[in-house]
């Protein structure tokens, strides 16, 4: 698999054509890390986020720019990432599981997957897949370990990426 150093920027594709350029903050066998600065028209804050492996998910931990306060965790829903030369791609799944720095979770965005089976782009199958994966997510956060313990809620990037 291909791996990347940290410093190094790629790009992290969201499937529907959109992609941030982000800078690797590690790559080892259980996830990839990268920083991810807030961006024009986005939510206006920085992101460190976490993909575990194979995984279904990625964990933002938002912070305020500037101060770095932490703002909470979006679990984002997602295929798997695939990788290319200075990619990594993936494919939203719509629903979203938001937890606040306490680690109270609520889901986001079941309206819109409602939304996306009348359009047909989801059937219930599907559905019932990635409410199973929103599940795994909300466990995951209970159970706390990594890498909502893992101390990322007080990273700052490296100067020399700015």
């Amino acid at each position: 698999m291909q791996r990347w150093e940290p410093g190094e920027q790629v790009s992290w594709e969201h499937g529907d054509g959109s992609a941030d350029l982000v800078t690797v903050v590690r790559d080892d066998d259980e996830s990839l890390v990268v920083w991810a600065p807030a961006r024009e028209g986005g939510d206006g804050l920085d992101s460190v986020r976490i993909h575990p492996v194979n995984g279904w998910w990625s964990v933002w931990v938002l912070l305020e720019p500037g101060t770095g306060t932490h703002r909470g965790y979006l679990v984002d829903l997602t295929d798997p990432h695939t990788r290319g030369d200075h990619t990594t791609s993936t494919r939203d799944r719509v629903l979203d599981v938001w937890v606040e720095p306490d680690r109270t979770h609520e889901r986001r965005g079941a309206e819109d997957l409602e939304r996306a089976v009348r359009e047909g782009r989801y059937n219930r199958d599907e559905v019932e897949l990635i409410t199973g994966i929103a599940s795994m997510a909300e466990a995951a956060v209970d159970e706390g370990g990594t890498p909502f313990d893992d101390g990322w809620e007080t990273f700052r990037p490296d100067p020399a990426w700015a």
